[in-house]
């Protein structure tokens, strides 16, 4: 098992993007826009991969600071392959990229959970801090929730 940080455009990425696909977008009917996909260059991406170097799990954490003195970051498209859940991947995903994020200076982590995920955040120490709503682009009811670091 080896996590490490992903580079926008490498094959790790593809493989990655073909991860977030199988179990985003697919059962939705869904595929990435370009402009969706544009949005990962300038993010963190990790990924976790077994013995063979296939990835398992994978998260994307996004700089969405706005004042100074509490550097933000939002996670998105957190993934683990549908067989591969319930097996901590989705953990151990997760602790590693708060931990980059804390060595980054992050003050503060938030993300869009869908409802489903939400007890899942839960143990990781995230609280929810919104009304549910339904995402504009899945459609599915979402709850923001939030991290101190």
């Amino acid at each position: 098992m080896t996590l490490r940080i992903i580079g926008y455009g490498t094959k790790a990425y593809h493989q990655m993007v073909a991860l977030r696909y199988d179990v985003l977008l697919k059962p939705l009917g869904r595929k990435f826009t370009d402009e969706e996909l544009a949005k990962d260059k300038k993010d963190l991406m990790v990924g976790h991969y077994d013995a063979k170097d296939q990835i398992n799990g994978c998260c994307i954490m996004s700089d969405e600071t706005t004042n100074p003195n509490v550097k933000t970051g939002r996670f998105r498209q957190m993934a683990v392959h549908d067989p591969l859940q319930r097996q901590g991947i989705g953990r151990k995903v997760l602790t590693y990229s708060e931990d980059i994020a804390r060595r980054n200076g992050y003050h503060l982590l938030t993300m869009n959970s869908r409802k489903t995920a939400v007890p899942f955040y839960e143990k990781c120490g995230y609280k929810v801090c919104s009304e549910e709503f339904k995402s504009g682009i899945t459609g599915l009811l979402h709850l923001k929730m939030k991290k101190q670091l």
